[in-house]
């Protein structure tokens, strides 16, 4: 029994390592990238409107608001490039 887990032993070790890579590299380039882009895209849309109650309340436009703009637009990009890369 032993001859044959040791026979078997360089195999079994080399699919778990592909097994392994490949379960982390579909997670890493994958899942999280498409979750992440998911929930930064909800946050601009939520910052949009924000920036929208602002504008159409003070009758103008207020400075921090730029940084919420700035910020959604590099998260939607961020969202944009993840579809792009799953694709």
């Amino acid at each position: 029994m032993r001859k044959v887990i040791s026979l078997f032993y360089p195999y079994y070790l080399l699919s778990f390592t592909v097994t392994t890579l490949l379960t982390w590299t579909t997670v890493v380039w994958w899942f999280i990238p498409s979750l992440l882009g998911t929930f930064l895209a909800l946050i601009y849309f939520g910052t949009f409107r924000q920036y929208e109650l602002y504008f159409f309340k003070n009758k103008g436009w207020q400075p921090h608001n730029l940084v919420f703009t700035l910020l959604g637009s590099n998260l939607i990009l961020a969202f944009l490039i993840s579809i792009v890369k799953i694709s």
